[in-house]
């Protein structure tokens, strides 16, 4: 009696599992490399924004605090300095960013004072810092 054989199906490699294998690698690497950027500027208070834009690019970290006291990439500086500062960053490099971190509880005009002190030295690069605001669930 002769026994079918059944026919072999050739062989393939599933693609589906490996694309997610992939991705999952992906996510682990852009998250380990967000964890490595370093942040020049002083602790402080952040206002809270929900739009906020996560942007780790290598920047001039300028930081008002709650005294209304400049820091620049950590260290204190007056208004004059920092001008003299940002000029000279620009010169070397024109497309220089600049990240203004105020804290929450600054005054105001603090923030602004520093902010013009930024415009009229060249910036034209500065962005607001804000910490990322915690989305409330709706009932």
């Amino acid at each position: 009696m002769k026994i079918p054989r059944a026919v072999a199906k050739p062989s393939r490699i599933e693609i589906v599992p490996l694309i997610d294998l992939m991705f999952l690698l992906m996510v682990s690497f852009v998250y380990a490399a967000m964890t490595m950027t370093v942040h020049r500027a002083l602790p402080v208070d952040l206002p809270a924004a929900a739009g906020a834009p996560v942007d780790r690019e290598d920047h001039l970290a300028v930081t008002v605090d709650r005294s209304g006291a400049i820091s620049l990439d950590g260290r204190s500086v007056t208004a004059e300095e920092l001008a003299a500062e940002v000029k000279s960053r620009l010169a070397a490099k024109p497309d220089l960013r600049v990240s203004l971190d105020a804290d929450r509880g600054a005054a105001y005009g603090e923030a602004v004072r520093v902010l013009d002190v930024l415009r009229r030295a060249g910036a034209e690069r500065v962005r607001l810092s804000v910490q990322q605001e915690s989305v409330k669930p709706r009932h």
